[in-house]
């Protein structure tokens, strides 16, 4: 049998990491250097990563360009649209299935898929 996989943090700053300082005196305007250190960091990734944020990010420049008015797309924005093409996306997979295993098949066809989404979207 094999080993599980590990996975280790790589170096360098994550562009997926927010990073705040906390604040737990009790005067506001006196910190200890301990208390200035410490760093609070929160993680906003999606559970699962699926699409590169590279290509999330070129959906949204094409949309941009032709608006002329907005010029850059924030981490977070990345997120919502990751996550939500994510969740549409599994919702047309769990149709075309239920389509394929009517159809008593072991392969999903382009059919299967074009039914889905016109249900989906229509």
């Amino acid at each position: 049998m094999s080993e599980p996989t590990t996975f280790k943090k790589g170096r360098g700053s994550d562009p997926h990491t927010l990073e705040s300082t906390a604040s737990s005196g009790t005067d506001a305007g006196t910190k200890t250097p301990n208390e200035e250190q410490k760093k609070v960091s929160r993680r906003i990734e999606p559970s699962i990563r699926v699409f590169p944020n590279s290509s999330i990010r070129k959906v949204l420049e094409l949309e941009m360009k032709e608006s002329r008015t907005v010029e850059r797309v924030s981490a977070e924005a990345l997120l919502v649209l990751h996550d939500l093409l994510l969740k549409e996306g599994r919702k047309l997979a769990r149709r075309a299935i239920e389509y394929t295993v009517k159809g008593k098949r072991k392969t999903i066809s382009p059919d299967d898929v074009k039914r889905a989404i016109a249900d989906l979207v229509y």
